[in-house]
């Protein structure tokens, strides 16, 4: 489930709430979720599994070959 809407209908009416956080690089993804608030990266891409993501992690390992790099 998307953590930032939350959507519910009952028979008689319909609720609809988004819930804001914060977002420091505009990339759509709450700061507390994003492993690299600084830098957008949208697709929140992680090469080497380190938890940082690739937009800003300067000790990744760049080799790697087919379409996971």
């Amino acid at each position: 489930m998307d953590a930032s809407l939350v959507c519910e209908e009952t028979p008689s009416f319909s609720v609809f709430a988004v819930m804001m956080c914060d977002d420091a690089d505009g990339d759509g993804v709450c700061d507390v979720e994003d492993n690299c608030p600084g830098t957008a990266n949208g697709d929140q891409q992680d090469r080497d599994g380190g938890a940082i993501g690739s937009a800003c992690d300067d000790e990744e390992e760049t080799a790697c070959s087919g379409d996971d790099c």
